[in-house]
This record gives structure tokens, sequence and C-alpha cells, in this order.
């Protein structure tokens, strides 16, 4: 039987560790260092910490949770894997009622004084 390509082979067991290598060069690449947080900022995060005291402990986890996935980097909340992490019963509609009623209550109570 003849070879359907004349010309040289290609390996492509070496063509594969090649592309291997290079993604776990990427990969691997260490992520730049944080800088630390200022002592005005670890002051206002005490701080907020301390509003939450005024809710609910359902309502504590639910504001931790979101807030955890803010700082991550969500741009909104994702509330089907909120209710994943706290394994809550409660629907995703009513798991965003809750956290639009704790900020409300926090905020009445910082304008009461």
């Amino acid at each position: 039987m003849r070879d359907p390509a004349p010309g040289p082979r290609l390996k492509l067991s070496g063509i594969w560790r090649e592309t291997v290598r290079e993604r776990v060069d990427v990969d691997c690449e260490p992520s730049p260092a944080r800088p630390g947080v200022s002592r005005e900022a670890l002051a206002r995060m005490e701080e907020a910490q301390g509003w939450c005291e005024w809710l609910a402990p359902a309502d504590r986890r639910l504001m931790g949770a979101v807030m955890q996935g803010l700082v991550r980097g969500w741009s909104r909340p994702d509330w089907v894997a909120v209710r994943r992490k706290l394994g809550d019963e409660r629907t995703t509609d009513a798991m965003r009622n809750a956290f639009r009623r704790s900020l409300l209550a926090i905020s009445k109570r910082l304008s009461d004084g």
C-alpha cells in the first residue's frame, strides 16, 4: 500500500509534547504579588463586618457569601452559586430579596445614627 501523502512524515507525538509543554509553561507562571492591606482599609472592613451583626444569622451568611463572590471578581451576585455554597433551600429570587432587605436594613440603621 502506498503512502497517501508523499514527503516527510510528521511525528505527532513530538508535536503534542511541545504543545503540552507550552501549556504547562503558561499555566505555571507565578501571579503578580498583591499589595498588603492598609490600616485604613482594614478599619473600614472591620466596621462593615460589624454592620452585619445587625442582621439575622441566615442573612449574615447570605451577605458573606455574596461579598466573597464580589471580592473574587463577580460583576454581580451569582445566586445559583451562592445557593449551592450555602445549601439554602430558598429560591434564588428569595435570596436576592433577602439580600436587598439586608442592605436596606443596614442603610436605615446607619442613616438613623
